[in-house]
C-alpha cells in the first residue's frame, strides 16, 4: 500500500526521479559528491526534515507515509518510499529508521551507504 498517495502517483515519482530499482521500490536520485560528517565511524548519519524530531514525528503520524533518501559513497542517492502507518506516539523516529536492515550496524558500512535524510515531502531534484 503507497499511502495517500497512491499507486498512480507513486509511479509519476519515480518517473520524475529516472527510474526504480524493482526488488526495492528505489527511485533513482541524481548523484551528488559525498561529504565527510564529523561523526563516529560507526554510526549511520540520519537526518531528518524537518530537523526536529517531534515535529518530524507528528508530521509522520498524520501522514503516515515519509520518504528515506539513501546517499552511497559513489555519490549515488535512492528515493524510498517509507510505509508509516504502523507508527505511533510512542514510536522512536530514529530507532525506527536504524532498525531496517539495509541500516543496522555492519550492514550500512558494507553497502558503503554515507548517509539517510527521511523527509515528510518527496524531495524534488535540483535544476542544474
Amino acid at each position: 500500500m503507497l499511502g495517500r498517495h497512491g499507486e498512480e502517483e507513486w509511479e509519476r515519482t519515480v518517473e520524475y526521479f529516472g527510474g526504480r530499482c524493482a526488488y526495492t521500490d528505489a527511485a533513482i536520485l541524481p548523484p551528488v559528491r559525498a561529504t565527510s560528517a564529523r561523526q563516529a565511524p560507526n554510526v549511520l548519519p540520519i537526518a531528518l526534515d524537518p530537523a526536529d524530531e517531534s515535529a518530524f514525528k507528528e508530521a509522520l503520524l498524520r501522514t503516515k507515509e515519509a520518504w528515506l533518501v539513501v546517499t552511497y559513497q559513489d555519490g549515488r542517492r535512492e528515493l524510498r518510499h517509507w510505509n508509516a502507518s504502523k507508527m505511533t506516539a510512542g514510536s522512536k523516529v530514529i530507532v525506527n529508521i536504524r532498525s531496517r536492515p539495509q541500516f543496522r550496524a555492519g550492514t550500512w558500512q558494507r553497502l558503503k551507504i554515507v548517509s539517510v535524510l527521511a523527509t515528510i515531502e518527496p524531495p524534488h531534484p535540483k535544476a542544474d
